[in-house]
């Protein structure tokens, strides 16, 4: 089986309005990030034109910015798919 397979089915334990609850402010702060030209994007920009003789890519500046604060929102939402899978087995075994 795939492991992204293995990931998707873990995600799909956890309530949809939790995980929800922790990706909405996630792509509100990236989005907050990218308009006002601060935090993670601005590092990412400012990096690239560094890199790049003053230029910077603004795909790849907004995509990086979106998948840096999802990182840890998807990790939480496996380790919540561990416990609710628990969960689910306890419950059954009673």
């Amino acid at each position: 089986m795939n492991p992204l397979n293995n990931l998707s089915e873990n995600a799909r334990k956890v309530p949809a309005w939790i995980r929800i609850c922790l990706m909405v402010p996630v792509l509100g702060l990236a989005g907050w990030w990218i308009a006002t030209g601060t935090g993670v994007y601005y590092a990412v920009a400012s990096y690239q034109a560094g890199l790049f003789d003053g230029e910077h890519y603004l795909v790849l500046s907004i995509l990086l910015t979106i998948l840096v604060p999802l990182i840890p929102a998807a990790v939480t939402v496996q380790i919540l798919a561990r416990v609710y899978a628990r969960r689910d087995q306890q419950g059954s075994e009673e």
